[in-house]
């Protein structure tokens, strides 16, 4: 992602240490997409999210290989960039957990992109506030 000083003042003060470094000198960030999708293209509630017909879809299939990347991932990160509905499972879930992976998530910056998300409970997250839903390209 590539910010431009003139794009600051619209950053929310809870980014403030990233808008310094910004300030500093221009400079390119990663954004690096992590999916759990199945070969019929399933994406929905990979980790058991109640009320999908489909939850829990990946937790057979993580072996100690799996595990060991996502890990490694989720560790290497910096932030996390996640919309309100993930970041609603991810809340509920990660500030109740201990481990190497709960410390991570439950300490980087988080950034919620929504449009109803107003006052998020989780520790270190700061909401991107849309007015509006994007209009979809046809």
């Amino acid at each position: 992602m590539y910010v431009s000083r003139s794009d600051l003042s619209a950053l929310p003060a809870s980014h403030s240490s990233f808008a310094q470094k910004a300030k500093d000198e221009d400079f390119m960030r990663k954004i690096i997409l992590s999916e759990c999708v199945s070969l019929d293209v399933v994406m929905v509630a990979p980790g058991g999210e109640p009320g999908h017909s489909h939850t829990g879809w990946v937790i057979p299939h993580m072996g100690a290989e799996q595990i060991a990347y996502e890990l490694a991932e989720t560790l290497e990160a910096e932030s996390l960039l996640i919309g309100r509905v993930t970041y609603e499972s991810f809340a509920g879930a990660w500030p109740h957990r201990t481990g190497e992976m709960a410390d991570k998530l439950n300490a980087i910056p988080k950034h919620v992109v929504s449009t109803t998300l107003k006052n998020p409970a989780w520790t270190n997250t700061a909401v991107i506030a849309m007015t509006s839903r994007p209009k979809s390209r046809t």
